[in-house]
């Protein structure tokens, strides 16, 4: 019996200790926030906010990239995570997203836990319906026959908003939106193939159908408003017109 209890309070030192090491005190929650490089990022905003109750703990991440909230109920939580950024002089405000899918569940900080971040600028955002990571673009059409089949392609203008290269994408329109684009900048063209398999290169514009539509246009996405709060991307939704 003298063994088992030794055994036992032996493992639960251990473990303990392990806890403590790695900042899981009870009542707490700590993670680290990284950008799509693996590099940590500096004053991400954190959100620890009950899952059946009102209240709402902030936290900043701090040079490492780690944050830690303490002093939680013993009640389910969940955590949201946002980061503000400058891309190509325009201000990016996007939400973060959990490491792992089981990371976007509540949780109950009895002896504390884990939840970290990384920086996607594509994928569903697993906690909402139909919503993505990526950017939406808002497609309306002049002169297009409705048998008629559009090919958008993107071809980025250089590192896209998480530092990676990018690769040209063809997108059709689905319900006059394309969804989920990796967030960046791009140049834009498309072809409209008629009913017959004609092909033509068409015009385009960014706002609205103006007197001077060009083969090509430039899109990237922006945050004109603050992103804090917002169970979406943070992106504003943008625009093009096609004729």
């Amino acid at each position: 019996m003298k063994r088992t209890f030794a055994f036992t309070f032996s493992a639960a030192a251990l473990l303990w200790s392990t806890a403590f090491a790695e900042g899981l005190t009870r009542g707490s929650v700590s993670g680290v926030v990284l950008d799509g490089q693996g590099k940590p990022i500096e004053g991400a905003r954190i959100w620890v906010k009950p899952s059946l109750t009102t209240g709402l703990v902030q936290v900043r991440t701090g040079e490492d990239g780690r944050y830690h909230a303490e002093g939680l109920l013993n009640i389910p939580y969940n955590t949201y995570a946002w980061y503000k950024t400058t891309y190509r002089e325009k201000t990016l405000c996007m939400r973060v997203a959990p490491m792992a899918l089981n990371q976007y569940d509540s949780f109950v900080p009895t002896d504390g836990v884990t939840r970290n971040f990384k920086l996607k600028i594509s994928g569903v955002i697993d906690d909402r319906e139909n919503i993505y990571y990526g950017g939406d673009l808002r497609v309306f059409y002049q002169g297009i026959s409705r048998d008629a089949n559009v090919d958008v392609k993107f071809e980025p203008l250089g590192p896209l908003a998480d530092g990676s290269m990018g690769k040209t994408l063809t997108r059709s329109p689905k319900d006059m939106m394309i969804s989920d684009v990796p967030v960046g900048a791009y140049r834009v063209t498309a072809v409209v193939t008629d009913a017959s398999g004609r092909k033509r290169a068409a015009r385009l514009s960014r706002k609205n159908f103006d007197n001077n539509p060009t083969p090509e246009v430039t899109v990237e996405w922006e945050s004109k408003d603050s992103c804090i709060g917002s169970f979406g991307n943070g992106l504003d939704r943008e625009y093009l017109y096609i004729e």
